[in-house]
């Protein structure tokens, strides 16, 4: 047993364009009562009531984590995103350190999906 969740992340799925990563079944699957705020909201309670330490999110583009930071009282310490030498995110980095949010890149190396030809 514990008494409190050190993290927890509210996940962005919505982000992907390709059959191989979308298992939304083009959105069907991805609840629409909900809004990011509700989630957040109740994330924010969690925090209050002494469950959860911090909050964060992962895979928030510029636009979805402002809107985010419009209406939350709690702001997320995290970011967590895929960021490597192909897909560097730097305008999210920037956006991230201008407002106090750590910038995590998951992926570091890259992934199978931007690799060139050429390389290893």
């Amino acid at each position: 047993a514990f008494d409190y969740v050190d993290i927890s992340h509210e996940m962005n799925h919505r982000g992907y364009s390709t059959d191989e990563i979308d298992d939304s079944d083009n959105g069907k699957r991805i609840g629409t009562t909900v809004s990011i705020h509700d989630t957040w909201k109740a994330m924010e309670n969690l925090v209050h009531l002494g469950l959860v330490k911090h909050i964060g999110v992962s895979n928030f583009p510029v636009s979805l984590l402002h809107e985010l930071l419009t209406k939350s009282t709690i702001p997320p310490v995290v970011n967590q995103c895929e960021g490597h030498p192909y897909l560097p995110q730097s305008n999210l980095l920037r956006y991230c350190q201008a407002r106090g949010v750590h910038y995590q890149a998951y992926s570091p190396l890259g992934t199978p999906g931007y690799k060139q030809a050429t390389e290893p």
